[in-house]
């Protein structure tokens, strides 16, 4: 068995995209797996105005809502895609929900490093059966 990762892009307005992430763990350690792909995001979500412009590679975390639905020790982390990947976020909940909110001050962005690619992967070691649903809103600029 391997890890069950299902990802669903919903258009929340000209440039938002949120996305659905639901995780069940078999106990392999997730290296890399992309949650938020900024092609398909783009392809699969309307985008502005005629005419207009989104740059792919240029997103900005908005917000995350974190459900687990196991208890368990849980860590993951959000990482954004490059040659050397960029930290982005740590979810550490052990139960529960926990909300993340960064739309006060922009959003978290993409820095952008060496071979960036826009997405948006998570990294983490989780215990076989554990669960979670991941909730990220992504501002495509």
């Amino acid at each position: 068995m391997a890890n069950t990762v299902t990802t669903k892009y919903v258009s929340a307005g000209a440039r938002d995209v949120i996305v659905y992430c639901n995780i069940l763990s078999d106990g392999t350690t997730l290296v890399n797996q992309p949650v938020y792909v900024s092609a398909t995001a783009a392809s699969n979500a309307s985008g502005g105005e005629s005419g207009d412009s989104i740059d792919t590679k240029n997103s900005k975390i908005i917000s995350a809502k974190v459900i687990v639905s196991s208890a368990s020790t849980l860590r993951y982390y959000l990482t954004w895609d490059a040659t050397s990947q960029a930290h982005a976020l740590a979810l550490l909940p052990a139960t529960g929900q926990v909300d993340v909110d960064f739309e006060k001050f922009g959003g978290l962005p993409n820095p952008q490093n060496t071979g960036c690619t826009g997405n948006i992967n998570i990294q983490g070691a989780p215990a076989s059966g554990d669960s979670m649903t991941l909730v990220l809103k992504i501002r495509r600029t």
